[in-house]
């Protein structure tokens, strides 16, 4: 919780969805991976960011086995 000045209280929370664009791919499929990636972020707990994933290439494989590392040592360490 946060306060500013006059003694108001609020909270906020922040869900993204993040997707690379790789040239000469189209602007619009970055942006609909982008798209899937936030509202996966919000349904599976929101304050959250999420990568969107391209099925395709060594760098996807790489990444995506990091990325499934890491959220399971965040789910063993926060229970």
């Amino acid at each position: 919780m946060s306060t500013v000045p006059g003694g108001v209280h609020f909270t906020f929370t922040a869900s993204m969805g993040i997707a690379e664009f790789q040239y000469p791919e189209d602007v619009s499929k970055t942006i609909s991976t982008a798209d899937q990636a936030l509202y996966r972020a919000k349904n599976t707990g929101r304050n959250r960011v999420e990568l969107g994933w391209k099925s395709e290439g060594a760098l996807y494989t790489s990444l995506r086995r990091k990325h499934d590392g890491f959220r399971e040592h965040q789910r063993c360490t926060m229970n």
